[in-house]
């Protein structure tokens, strides 16, 4: 997931909200729990949430782990032709009104 995101955030100076589970995280965030990446010359910005063990077990190895990355890794629909899908999206808006 990070090669697909990590380009839009860079060209969007986005805000990337990420589960902080380590010292190391806590020690390289600022007063608002964000750092910028990369550190020289940042792109965009990394913020950290804190989750409790509660919050950990119920939404990150829960909802998150199975049911969001799931969706983000395996929902590939397979190959399609670019022709194809042109010709449909000219078929489609050949009946639209001229106003939209």
């Amino acid at each position: 997931m990070v090669t697909a995101i990590e380009p839009m955030m860079a060209a969007a100076d986005g805000l990337w909200v990420a589960y902080g589970s380590g010292d190391a995280d806590r020690l390289t965030v600022d007063k608002n729990d964000k750092l910028p990446v990369p550190p020289v010359e940042p792109k965009y910005t990394l913020k950290r949430i804190w989750l409790t063990p509660e919050e950990e077990k119920g939404f990150y190895y829960g909802f998150d782990n199975e049911g969001i990355w799931p969706l983000c890794h395996m929902a590939h629909t397979g190959q399609y032709s670019a022709r194809k899908t042109g010709r449909n999206t000219r078929q489609s808006t050949e009946n639209l009104p001229d106003h939209c």
